[in-house]
């Protein structure tokens, strides 16, 4: 039997963005069907990171005043599986009164990314017949947005991730100073570097 292991409530949060920002770094192959690969992983796990900083973030905050009355909440929410879509939907308007706005700005380049993300995740296109030189080809699939993965989507998966996590933890308050090392703790990120991301 292995042993147990434990680490601090932020530790899956800084592994996913590890992984990620290697990724994206070694995307200097010739090798094109490699870099769509990385890319391609580049874009599941940010918003699996995204995922992991909710369930753990939310469960931390709760914990004390003036959050702790939501303790049971959350921790009915986590004991059924329930959609990514619904924990951004929901527990920022409950626990801090106010949504995050996923039409505009960067919650909109977020919703982005997770679309494409679950394009990958659940793909499930199937040609039954494709027309080629006069005949027909059956059971294709069209995979016309993986081919079309660039370097750039590895990376902007990675801020985009980055920054959608920053505007969550602004909800909480506090000065500019806490924001920043509520910032460090999550994604083992500094404030000024996510933020230059945005410029990019």
């Amino acid at each position: 039997m292995s042993k147990t292991v434990y680490s601090s409530s932020n530790s899956m949060v800084w592994e996913y963005f590890g992984i990620v920002y290697r990724l994206a770094a070694a995307l200097d192959s010739d090798d094109d069907q490699k870099r769509r690969q990385n890319t391609a992983l580049c874009v599941l796990l940010a918003v699996t990171a995204v995922e992991a900083f909710f369930n753990l973030y939310f469960q931390v905050l709760v914990t004390a005043s003036p959050y702790s009355e939501h303790e049971q909440s959350i921790r009915h929410w986590l004991s059924k599986p329930r959609s990514l879509d619904a924990k951004i939907t929901e527990w920022p308007k409950r626990i801090f009164k106010q949504p995050i706005d996923m039409s505009t700005g960067i919650g909109k380049r977020f919703a982005d990314l997770k679309r494409l993300r679950n394009k990958l995740m659940h793909f499930s296109d199937l040609q039954k017949s494709v027309p080629i030189a006069g005949t027909h080809i059956h059971n294709f699939s069209d995979i016309t947005f993986y081919e079309n993965l660039k370097d750039s989507d590895a990376w902007n998966a990675y801020h985009t991730a980055l920054r959608f996590i920053v505007e969550v933890l602004k909800l909480e308050g506090g000065t500019d100073e806490a924001l920043a090392v509520r910032t460090v703790r999550w994604t083992a990120v500094s404030l000024p570097v996510i933020l230059e991301f945005s410029e990019i």
